[in-house]
């Protein structure tokens, strides 16, 4: 309802705190921040504003997440419960090689030599848009373990039955999975039936992944 020209930065910020009130996450405001900017952006340069009002108000600092690494009694209690599970290759991979969850939704059959027993990170993908890896380094080559050869072996025969897709782990339509698709209706779950504390996030078992390695004795430059 406040016209362009009208519109101010603590305006803006108002916005931001009634999100925050309303139970939005600093970083959920982040974003409609940069949206609004964006957006504010084209009207400078459509000259219907002479000025970005967005450039002078402050979002919200997101609040960095306390890291919980599971230990390895619960990640062998996580992998059980997923035993028998469509996506239990996903997340023995996330386990054993530390892998993003936009790098495993984003594995395609041709990245992954099951007979050398290693695989290439080569893409991302976040809600079905496919982007590069995070940085350089992440475009890496990853040797697997044997538990993790055997259950993609598996995988991609159980796969098979159902339909050809290039992506490892697909839709029933063979398509990437959704981020929130994966959140709600396989990770809660699979905590659920772990016995795990529901605050625990798919990104833990990177850390975990980590954590495991080093208590084993691999050397931190290997890790």
């Amino acid at each position: 309802t406040v016209k362009l020209d009208k519109l101010n930065a603590m305006q803006l910020e108002k916005l931001y705190r009634q999100k925050l009130d309303a139970g939005l996450s600093a970083r959920r405001v982040r974003y409609i921040h940069v949206t609004i900017r964006k957006a504010l952006k084209d009207a400078v340069r459509l000259q219907l504003l002479s000025r970005n009002v967005a450039d002078a108000a402050i979002p919200p600092r997101p609040v960095k997440s306390e890291i919980h690494p599971l230990s390895q009694e619960q990640v062998q209690a996580l992998l059980a419960a997923a035993k028998g599970d469509k996506l239990y290759g996903l997340y023995l991979l996330a386990c054993t090689t530390g892998m993003r969850q936009g790098e495993l939704l984003g594995l395609q059959w041709k990245d992954i030599d099951l007979d050398a027993g290693t695989l290439r990170v080569e893409r991302s993908v976040y809600d079905g848009v496919i982007s590069p890896p995070k940085t350089t380094s992440s475009r890496r080559t990853i040797r697997l373990t044997k538990m993790a050869v055997a259950a993609l072996k598996q995988h991609r025969i159980d796969t098979a039955k159902l339909r050809i897709s290039e992506w490892v782990f697909p839709t029933v339509n063979g398509k990437t999975i959704g981020h929130q698709n994966l959140h709600n209706r396989s990770w809660k779950p699979l905590l659920e039936r772990a016995g795990l504390p529901h605050s625990t996030r798919f990104h833990d078992l990177r850390h975990s992944c980590i954590s495991l390695l080093v208590s084993k004795g691999v050397p931190i430059k290997v890790v």
